[in-house]
């Protein structure tokens, strides 16, 4: 399932933990940390990306 959050539209999230109750404050809650959750692993696969470009550039 995709999710938008903003402009921005996250593919493929787990939100299973999403559909365990109905309220507001929980939901809030738990999407907030579905997201800071994806935006770690947004922040890691940049800094290998980055790792890797460095490694391309020193082999050249």
């Amino acid at each position: 399932m995709n999710i938008c959050a903003g402009k921005r539209i996250i593919s493929g999230m787990d939100i299973t933990e999403l559909l365990s109750t109905n309220d507001p404050d929980t939901l809030r809650q738990l999407a907030l940390s579905l997201l800071e959750e994806n935006r770690k692993k947004d922040a890691s696969l940049s800094e290998k990306d980055h790792q890797i470009h460095l490694m391309r550039e020193a082999l050249m």
